[in-house]
């Protein structure tokens, strides 16, 4: 799961429970941007381990492992122009044959560098040609693309 809000100003707050952090295109810089660790503080999976919380409390056990809280994560980077995907681990790990290539390191990029100024809509299906010509489908594929106007 992951679930987050845009703001106008081009922040985007989230928080990650087993899933990939969001990837960040920038118009001005014309590159993928990296995102370290300070960014994308991750969580267990969803449902791994029961919440501390839970409104009918009073009518169950508390279990002995529970999770308290997860970590909200803020992306600043969000610009004119900027993209980011939020996506499934289909994207960054889908190959063509050679397992040590993926699609993100060898044509992600590219992909959006020729699509920065279409619309998210064109961004996505973009992408998808781009994906399914790269090499066979071999896991699922979610992408949401968000473009800062």
């Amino acid at each position: 799961l992951i679930y987050g809000e845009v703001y106008k100003d081009g922040r985007f707050r989230f928080l990650s429970a087993g899933h990939p952090p969001p990837l960040v295109f920038s118009h001005e810089r014309d590159r993928i941007e990296i995102l370290g660790d300070d960014f994308t503080k991750g969580s267990t999976p969803l449902g791994i381990f029961p919440s501390a919380y839970n409104v009918d409390v009073e009518h169950f056990e508390r279990t002995p492992i529970t999770k308290d809280k997860y970590d909200v994560n803020e992306i600043q980077l969000l610009g004119k122009g900027d993209i980011m995907l939020l996506h499934t681990d289909g994207l960054t790990e889908h190959h063509s044959g050679d397992r040590n290539q993926n699609f993100r390191d060898t044509k992600l990029e590219q992909v959006l560098r020729e699509a920065k100024n279409r619309s998210a809509k064109e961004i996505y299906s973009a992408i998808r040609r781009a994906y399914l010509a790269y090499g066979p489908q071999e896991d699922d594929l979610a992408i949401a693309v968000v473009k800062k106007q």
